[in-house]
């Protein structure tokens, strides 16, 4: 079995920080918010209560008409 010295630990500690240093570095700046994105989402959910909500009241009116025929 070889032994590893302290100088060679160090130095492979040393060589893995500046690689993990390189690639934090080539990832950049994170990406903000995209504004267009949340409106979008926004939208996409006022959308889904809107159906929902025209939905039911279509279904109240049509009891309502049912109970005003009788």
């Amino acid at each position: 079995m070889t032994k590893i010295g302290s100088g060679d630990i160090i130095y492979e500690l040393r060589r893995k920080i500046q690689q993990i240093q390189s690639d934090l570095n080539q990832l950049g700046e994170p990406v903000s918010d995209l504004p267009e994105l949340i409106v979008s989402a926004n939208l996409l959910r006022s959308n889904e209560y809107l159906s929902k909500t025209n939905e039911k009241k279509q279904n109240y009116c049509h009891i309502i008409c049912n109970i005003l025929m009788l």
